[in-house]
């Protein structure tokens, strides 16, 4: 609806300014072209992003997901941390789903961010499994090095 009212051209000038390099609007918000260094480097500054008046609210939106789609880099977040998240997924026609997520974790005045996403898998099930898998990997070995 938002790239309805206000085009592709904004949405690219947006995704510009903050960071983005490769950004592409589509008809369908969720087959939009994206890469995961984008997404991860825009998580990691999404509070900059927001404007002052809007941040407070809009973190706590991003740490409040529903259970049904709290799944994949969530479950796996190392103890101490809290999360801020977003996931997407549709399917993308031949061949099957896009599903992805991106996640800023982030303790005190400690942050990082990662981003998984997936292309072309055969059902919705299976990028979630995928996504799971990869945050699992991703950040088994976080906890251990904690100091």
């Amino acid at each position: 609806r938002v790239r309805n009212i206000v085009g592709n051209d904004a949405l690219i000038r947006l995704a510009r300014r903050a960071g983005m390099r490769s950004f592409q609007p589509a008809a369908s918000w969720g087959l939009s072209q994206i890469t995961a260094r984008d997404q991860a480097e825009w998580m990691y500054e999404i509070r900059e992003q927001i404007p002052e008046r809007h941040r407070k609210y809009a973190m706590r939106l991003l740490t409040r997901i529903v259970p049904r789609q709290s799944w994949g880099i969530a479950p796996k977040t190392p103890s101490g941390w809290e999360i801020h998240f977003k996931g997407g997924w549709a399917p993308s026609g031949n061949p099957g789903w896009t599903v992805n997520q991106v996640a800023q974790l982030r303790r005190e005045d400690e942050r990082f961010s990662i981003a998984v996403l997936t292309r072309g898998g055969p059902s919705y099930g299976y990028g979630r499994e995928t996504i799971r898998s990869v945050a699992k990997r991703l950040l088994m070995h976080f906890e251990r090095f904690e100091p």
